[in-house]
């Protein structure tokens, strides 16, 4: 984590609890962007097991940047 000086600006920073200033912040677009990022990064891995584990073929349309 880095350091955001007091306590409570980290609480701002959670979606659903805080504001975010949203437009003007640009450590909410990090927060945003990140987590995007984050999802992406965890969802693919999760989406290519489950078709390993039950033996269906990856399809050309399902990620072509993986081809």
């Amino acid at each position: 984590m880095v350091d955001l000086g007091r306590l409570d600006r980290f609480w701002h920073m959670i979606p659903a609890v805080g504001s975010m200033n949203f437009p003007q912040s640009l450590l909410a677009w990090d927060v945003i962007v990140l987590n995007g990022y984050l999802f992406l990064n965890l969802l693919i891995p999760v989406y290519l097991l489950v078709k390993y584990y039950y033996q269906k073929p990856l399809t050309g349309n399902s990620f072509c940047l993986l081809s």
